[in-house]
């Protein structure tokens, strides 16, 4: 890189870490989400047994109800809030400062992600838009699990683009999908991505088959072994839950244990998921999650510009891409589309921060589309990125003032 481009980059991703960091405690955890998160946190650093929640309640064991250890999602993500504990003390700012550093690194992976595609100062321009991108400036100001989930899965994105051997660079990516996994379940869609490139990058059905079947077994294998704590936590085995729910209780586990808590988190999410409605945040209030949660506003915000678009280039570029037999960016769309899924499950229309990258990603890819002699068209294209960048400012803005 230039020298002028290194500083340019530094000076974004001092920024980002700045805003990251920033009053990081100005706000309590964000209840519940945040609170079971630190909860589950503090069990696995200190073996501290705080319950938020119990699915045992007046003599009646409810299944459906969320569980005390967040059982309800994997582990990864609250083993690495108890890591930001034990690294940075147990305070809000020392649970959530970890997510704040992984946040700022994701600018630089961001910044050669997009370089494989655009020019240098797109490039740039592109980090600091995804710098000030609320949603994802929110996220990393946070233990939501989503923050952790977006660097592994923009880490093996970058492995994927940047690795020449086409096995290696596959197994690099699944390997980290599996971190993605492993840490919330909603980039589930990255799995058909990883059949949709070997699709893509094999010619022979059998090796199509033989490849993603090898990455599965990939990324089983880390979601398996992020479950170690599961079996071998060396604290007391005594629980709050009837025997016959040990699965979902403190203590060590068996296998069978493990299968027990994968069969019910896959029913807990099936009617979590297809029964509740986060429609509204998509359609009615695209740019706000907003939350009066009982003792402060909690805000997880996104650039309505950058969603809209993203809705609208989910038709339009893969038809552009077909009509001019375009095939260089295929990889980009076998991101995209699984990961569109998402919008049309109404439980989970909100969890966009994937979604976003991959539509800020997208618009920078129109510029190689747009005629260079085309003034106008120029114009309105630095207008559109202007526009992004000051809405962004505007929503950090409220943010941080509300």
């Amino acid at each position: 890189m230039k020298k002028d481009t290194i500083i340019i980059l530094l000076a974004i991703c001092i920024l980002a870490f700045f805003l990251r960091i920033y009053n990081l405690n100005f706000r309590p955890f964000f209840l519940p989400d945040e609170e079971v998160y630190y909860r589950t946190a503090l069990y696995y650093a200190y073996d501290q047994r705080i319950p938020l929640y119990s699915q045992f309640v007046n003599n009646v064991f409810h299944i459906e109800f969320p569980n005390h250890l967040n059982y309800e999602h994997p582990l990864l993500g609250k083993l690495l809030v108890a890591l930001s504990l034990l690294i940075f003390g147990n305070t809000v700012e020392g649970a959530r400062f970890l997510s704040a550093i992984l946040g700022t690194l994701e600018i630089p992976i961001v910044y050669k992600i997009f370089k494989k595609y655009v020019k240098e100062s797109l490039a740039l321009v592109s980090s600091l838009i995804f710098a000030l991108e609320p949603l994802n400036l929110s996220i990393s100001r946070s233990i939501m699990l989503d923050g952790f989930a977006m660097f592994f899965s923009l880490l093996g994105l970058f492995l994927y683009f940047y690795i020449n051997d086409l096995y290696k660079k596959l197994f690099f990516f699944s390997l980290f999908v599996g971190l993605s996994i492993s840490t919330k379940l909603t980039f589930f869609p990255l799995i058909i991505s990883i059949i949709l490139l070997c699709i893509f990058n094999f010619k022979k059905n059998s090796e199509r088959l033989l490849v993603s079947f090898s990455l599965f077994i990939t990324i089983f294998l880390i979601y398996f072994l992020s479950y170690i704590p599961y079996f071998f936590h060396f604290g007391s085995n005594e629980g709050i839950l009837p025997p016959e729910y040990r699965f979902l209780d403190y203590g060590s586990h068996n296998f069978h244990d493990f299968l027990a808590l994968q069969s019910w988190m896959l029913s807990y999410h099936l009617l979590w998921h297809f029964n509740y409605d986060f429609y509204d945040y998509l359609i009615i209030n695209p740019w706000f999650y907003l939350v009066y949660d009982g003792r402060a506003y909690q805000i997880f915000t996104a650039n309505p510009i950058i969603v809209y678009s993203g809705i609208i280039l989910l038709i339009i570029f893969p038809i552009y891409l077909k009509l001019f037999k375009i095939k260089k960016y295929y990889e980009i769309l076998a991101l995209f589309l699984p990961f569109s899924f998402i919008l049309f499950i109404k439980g989970l229309s909100w969890y966009l921060i994937f979604f976003n990258f991959l539509s800020l990603l997208i618009i920078a890819l129109i510029y190689n589309f747009i005629n260079k002699n085309d003034d106008l068209s120029l114009t309105l294209y630095v207008v559109f990125l202007v526009s992004i960048i000051i809405v962004n400012i505007i929503i950090i803005f409220y943010y941080f003032y509300i």
